[in-house]
């Protein structure tokens, strides 16, 4: 990974949350009451929103910093 280079992070982030939704919609196979539900409403939803900003805010990074390399270079 080059200097600067978040991109890995990035999609290692993004991977790792994809693996929790898989692994949340196996519990709630068997888990289906009211505690299940409001960890779902109150953690994992509020998760999955804000590691989508971050990647996104990584990516962007990524791209600025790239950029500001080419441009000393």
């Amino acid at each position: 990974m080059k200097q600067g280079d978040l991109s890995l992070g990035s999609a290692r982030l993004y991977d790792a949350l994809k693996k929790l939704k898989v692994q949340w919609e196996d519990t709630r196979a068997v888990w289906q009451d009211q505690v299940a539900e409001e960890i779902e409403q109150q953690q994992l939803t509020l998760l999955e929103a804000e590691v989508t900003r971050a990647v996104e805010a990584i990516n962007r990074l990524t791209q600025v910093m790239s950029q500001a390399r080419q441009e000393v270079e």
